[in-house]
């Protein structure tokens, strides 16, 4: 009997798999702001401590959130993400592919590498299709509260040698970025 084939696809979420920002559907509206003023207010956040973008709209989540009354548990982030409207043909596309796929010997895997956040996407009816999901995602207090951001350890990969000089940032949960300066963990590129 032949070995199947393996292939992994990597998806991005936000403007990808769903138009526009996972924010926007729920989370942005339930403080009472706009997505602009949410989206202006994060980068002028950024800008202001010379700091990662990912890392400032996190951190307006959480201030935000805090200053609105707004649960900061999990199970709430998740229930944002059951609002996230998907693009036409999403849902369909993975038992589709699958198919195809399995028809063919090959054995399809699906990934998520967004700067989203994780927990909303494990809230959307097309979670269960991913093997893994690599996201932004939050630090929880023992209360199941969120605090800060997850960071993951990032290993060095050989396609580095095009950002020489660089530094290659974990922003959370695994999503690593290439940034010149950046305040969250950094290894340099060599």
């Amino acid at each position: 009997m032949a070995k199947k084939l393996t292939v992994a696809l990597i998806y991005d979420f936000d403007g990808t798999l769903s138009p526009g920002n996972m924010q926007e559907y729920d989370f942005i509206p339930a403080i009472g702001k706009s997505n602009r003023e949410f989206w202006e207010e994060s980068n002028e956040t950024a800008r202001e401590q010379d700091g990662d973008p990912i890392l400032a709209y996190m951190y307006r989540m959480l201030h935000e959130a805090k200053s609105s009354g707004i649960s900061l548990r999990r199970e709430s982030f998740a229930r944002s993400g059951q609002n996230i409207e998907l693009y036409e043909g999403v849902r369909e596309w993975f038992p589709r592919i699958n198919a195809y796929a399995a028809e063919r010997g090959i054995q399809l895997q699906h990934y998520i590498n967004s700067s989203g956040l994780r927990e909303m996407i494990e809230g959307t009816p097309i979670a269960k299709e991913f093997r893994k999901i690599y996201a932004c995602s939050f630090l929880y207090d023992i209360d199941g509260v969120a605090y800060w951001r997850s960071t993951t350890p990032i290993k060095r990969s050989s396609s580095s040698r095009s950002t020489k000089g660089s530094k290659a940032c974990t922003t959370a949960g695994g999503s690593t970025s290439i940034s010149r300066r950046s305040s969250v963990r950094c290894s340099s590129v060599t």
